[in-house]
């Protein structure tokens, strides 16, 4: 059955779409936060380094590279459902991203690098590892992006503002993998603890506003656009009606 012989059921029960995606990315940024609590309780000695948000394969860790996978899974379903072949140009990049993060491929050619016998004096303090991690990063993640640009100067007004959505995620994303990391060189080792954790929170947040938003692009109709807040502003009044008490 086609979309369009959906469309006056869909009218008729009122389902709000919008709504449904921001109680996806409520859940999501919910999962982050409850790991982000668990790894202070690490820190402080009660909980062993499954609960690390900087170790690879921890449980903070498996939760982000869930995020990737289920994007990957979603521009798949809105391909097929769109009958269009432009939201498949993401999926190299997303699956370097899962990739990425369990295998370590940017800090291997990072270790590559640091042992390799090129003399170069890195600037601003970084160490040869941190010049070698952005260089792989630059060398996998660049050309990918050229698929969806490819994608994006192909298709029509409405699918461009989505892969802007997407992209603009995808920069907040490396701002934190990328920019952020750098910084700890950078700065005082006073303050490493605290940059790794806004590194990797940044990270799982990013991965969380954009798995809420392709969640959203895969539900959503015509006409609808995605409010992060859609669901968060009337939760008050929704709490209030679900406790009042009846006379």
């Amino acid at each position: 059955m086609s979309i369009r012989k959906w469309e006056p059921l869909i009218s008729m029960h009122k389902l709000k779409f919008n709504e449904a995606a921001s109680k996806f990315l409520f859940i999501l940024i919910c999962g982050d936060v409850f790991y982000f609590l668990l790894h202070v309780v690490y820190l402080n000695g009660f909980l062993n380094s499954r609960f690390n948000l900087e170790k690879d394969w921890s449980l903070p860790e498996s939760y982000q590279y869930l995020k990737f996978l289920w994007c990957f899974i979603l521009l798949v379903f809105i391909a097929l459902r769109k009958e269009s072949r432009l939201h498949l140009c993401w999926l190299p990049l997303f699956a370097f991203l899962l990739a990425d993060d369990g295998l370590r491929i940017h800090e291997q050619i990072g270790g590559m690098v640091s042992s390799s016998g090129l003399e170069f004096q890195p600037p601003l303090g970084l160490r040869r590892q941190d010049i070698g991690e952005l260089i792989g990063s630059a060398a996998f993640g660049l050309p990918l992006l050229l698929l969806p640009a490819y994608g994006f100067f192909r298709a029509d007004s409405k699918v461009r503002n989505e892969f802007l959505g997407i992209g603009l995620l995808v920069l907040s994303l490396a701002f934190f993998g990328i920019f952020v990391d750098m910084s700890h060189e950078i700065m005082e080792k006073d303050f490493n603890k605290e940059l790794a954790f806004i590194e990797d929170g940044g990270e799982m947040l990013s991965a969380s506003l954009m798995l809420g938003y392709i969640f959203f692009l895969e539900m959503c109709r015509p006409g609808e656009r995605f409010n992060f807040f859609y669901f968060c502003r009337s939760l008050p009044a929704k709490f209030a009606l679900a406790f009042r008490v009846k006379r």
